[in-house]
């Protein structure tokens, strides 16, 4: 079959062309994009800006908690902070890293003054002092027979503690309703990460940056460190009705109040680190029951 010889019908298209409407190139005012500044510290503000951003916008806790660690694939280096670890003249470097503003007073705060417990402590009397001689009694009859030891202190000071919180709770929940609902936690887990700046960099990071000309001038600027804080107290109280703020938040955020400062790395005062940790920010997890 010839196809050269093939007739194919042809068909005419029509093309409408799209009206748009002249627009002005011109405004009677100007829009500039805007001008950024491209020195080193700001372009980190800026980075770390708009990480801070993309947690923020983060809708739940666990995958805020995801995003922090994303960073450091294998954990970031911290600081560790515990309750039973207090080194020696580290003051200064805990009122630095939590920001705090020590009072010397040996009184109460005005707001405890009006509180009258003296009924409240004869009633309690016979029965704080009676859950404390049945505490101590067990606790003569286990360490009878053998050498005391720390953990035995310890098994008394929480068998004792929970006790007496009982015996409180019980007798203030007949006038107070409120502390019903209030849950206790035994022996919770409580671990807390946050980023402590203000602090010379470390020695390895100083040299890295002197070793580039571009950074050089950059070389002595404040680092942050991670710390962490871990605890675990014999008991928590959680409730509706904390406890009323001795401070206003107005006066919290007053510049008269003094903070040391601390330039220093925390690892002279004592302070361990540990490698490869993740972030992590736990409120009070219960680790054991009753």
């Amino acid at each position: 079959m010839n196809l050269s010889r093939l007739k194919i019908p042809k068909f005419r298209g029509f093309a409408t062309a799209i009206h748009t409407p002249e627009q002005n190139e011109y405004t009677s005012k100007p829009h500039y994009p805007p001008i950024e500044d491209l020195s080193f510290r700001e372009r980190i503000k800026r980075k770390k800006g708009a990480l801070h951003e993309e947690i923020r916008n983060v809708k739940t806790v666990e995958e805020k908690q995801i995003k922090l660690n994303m960073p450091k694939y294998w954990g970031f280096k911290c600081y560790m902070v515990d309750e039973e670890y207090c080194p020696y003249n580290n003051l200064p470097l805990a009122q630095h890293i939590t920001r705090t503003h020590l009072k010397s007073e040996r009184n109460l705060p005005e707001l405890y003054d009006s509180l009258d417990v003296s009924n409240l402590a004869s009633q309690l009397n016979n029965e704080v002092e009676e859950t404390v001689l049945i505490e101590a009694e067990g606790y003569r009859k286990k360490v009878k027979d053998k050498l005391l030891g720390t953990e035995d202190g310890e098994d008394f000071a929480s068998a004792l503690t929970k006790g007496i919180n009982r015996v409180i709770m019980n007798h203030l929940s007949k006038q107070y309703s409120h502390i019903l609902e209030a849950q206790v936690d035994f022996e919770p887990r409580i671990e807390s990460t946050w980023y402590a700046g203000g602090m010379n960099p470390p020695e390895n990071i100083r040299r890295l940056r002197d070793g580039r000309a571009w950074s050089r001038e950059y070389k002595d600027d404040p680092t942050d460190r991670i710390m962490v804080f871990l605890g675990s107290p014999i008991l928590t109280l959680r409730s509706v009705q904390p406890l009323p703020m001795v401070m206003s938040n107005s006066e919290l955020e007053s510049s008269s109040l003094e903070l040391p400062e601390w330039k220093f790395d925390p690892r002279v005062v004592g302070t361990q680190t540990e490698q490869n940790r993740r972030i992590v920010n736990v409120p009070g997890t219960v680790l054991k029951t009753m």
